[in-house]
């Protein structure tokens, strides 16, 4: 997702949008920092396009980082009896 996208969840979800511009720039730094150190720490992956994606134990991201729809496996027909 994109870090305004982020941005807007965090807001929602700490109920912050009632703050003044002074202390929501405050707070914007705070998420901004945040996001940063998770990304150092290896727990977010920001792709080169932006994207921000958790990070699997594996480190690898954790579900459909491009934007683009995932692709559907093949499956077999079963054999006609």
């Amino acid at each position: 997702m994109k870090f305004g996208d982020l941005y807007a969840r965090v807001v929602s979800s700490k109920r912050k949008s009632d703050l003044s511009s002074e202390e929501m720039g405050r707070f914007k730094w705070a998420v901004e920092a945040a996001v940063k150190t998770a990304i150092k720490a290896k727990a977010l992956n920001r792709s080169s396009d932006g994207l921000i994606a958790v990070l699997s134990d594996e480190g690898e991201p954790i579900g459909n980082i491009d934007g683009k729809p995932a692709k559907k496996g093949r499956t077999k027909k079963p054999a006609a009896g």
